[in-house]
């Protein structure tokens, strides 16, 4: 009798264990549910696709911004490069032209290359050349009255602008503000299938729509950053149109250094852009705006 009690308890406890194996197995397997989801995932309706995120969320950079005190600081700022590049080379002419780092550290390869163009103006040599070199190249641009269209074998276009909120916006400087379908990066780069794929240049000439893209990158979704090899931007810095500080003196420099001016706004961003690993190798004046480009180095 001892000996089937022994046994009775025997087969108990392993019925005990393996209902306790049981549930843990359960719990894991559905406690992703239990997770948070990130506030800007709740905004747009549906969680981000699951993939490592080490520098968003609670992981987020922290990053030391000098403050900005005056005009001649911002403009030391593109005489002092913090990578050299070795082979420079120039892609486009006119106002197209851009400057395209060649060294190993983003090296191309020719055929699995892809180039995001933000800004065409129907100007496409800078395009047209990428295309050329067998790069898969998306060029977007609202304002030109032409229709989603493929220009060639490896250039596409999509009349769509880049901003902060998918839908419309007013896109454009001064008079030539008008409504225009625009979307975020984010959302551009999940339409393209681009999501976890290397950009190797990302190209914004997109008249101030620049400052919208870094503000939604950098506070919602700068995961993203680390899949890019160049962003080149023409930066409309100073401008004191519509929709802008419209009373500032652009003779008297500590004017220029208001909490809503756009040098404080680019200088944050260029800050931010050094703490997420990329470095100024190229800047040059474009008439009254100024052209750089940085390397995730």
């Amino acid at each position: 009798m001892f000996r089937n009690t022994k046994m009775r308890l025997g087969g108990v406890n392993i019925l005990l264990l393996t209902i306790v194996i049981s549930l843990i197995v359960l719990y894991r397997s559905t406690s992703y549910c239990l997770c948070k989801v990130s506030p800007v995932e709740e905004a747009f309706g549906q969680p981000m696709k699951s993939q490592p995120r080490p520098d968003s969320g609670e992981h987020r950079v922290t990053c030391h911004i000098p403050g900005l005190e005056s005009r001649k600081q911002f403009y030391q700022y593109f005489t002092e490069k913090e990578y050299k590049c070795e082979n420079l080379r120039w892609f486009g002419s006119r106002d197209g032209r851009k400057a395209v780092c060649m060294d190993m550290e983003f090296y191309l390869v020719p055929q699995d290359c892809h180039v995001l163009s933000f800004g065409i103006n129907n100007e496409w040599s800078f395009d047209d050349k990428f295309g050329a070199m067998g790069c898969k190249v998306y060029s977007f641009d609202p304002t030109m009255g032409k229709a989603d269209h493929q220009r060639s074998q490896n250039v596409q276009f999509f009349r769509l602008g880049i901003s902060n909120i998918k839908g419309q916006r007013k896109v454009g400087m001064g008079s030539r503000f008008d409504f225009f379908e625009v979307d975020r990066y984010v959302n551009i780069l999940e339409r393209l299938g681009l999501t976890n794929t290397t950009i190797d240049y990302l190209k914004l000439d997109v008249e101030l729509s620049e400052l919208e893209f870094f503000q939604d990158v950098f506070r919602n979704t700068p995961h993203l950053l680390r899949n890019i090899k160049q962003i080149a931007v023409e930066l409309h810095h100073g401008y004191h149109g519509k929709g802008l500080n419209k009373t500032e003196d652009i003779t008297d420099d500590s004017s220029d250094m208001s909490p809503i001016s756009t040098y404080q706004i680019f200088w944050q961003y260029f800050h931010e852009l050094r703490c997420h690993g990329f470095k100024l190798f190229h800047a040059r004046r474009n008439g009254r705006w100024t052209e750089a480009v940085w390397g995730n180095i």
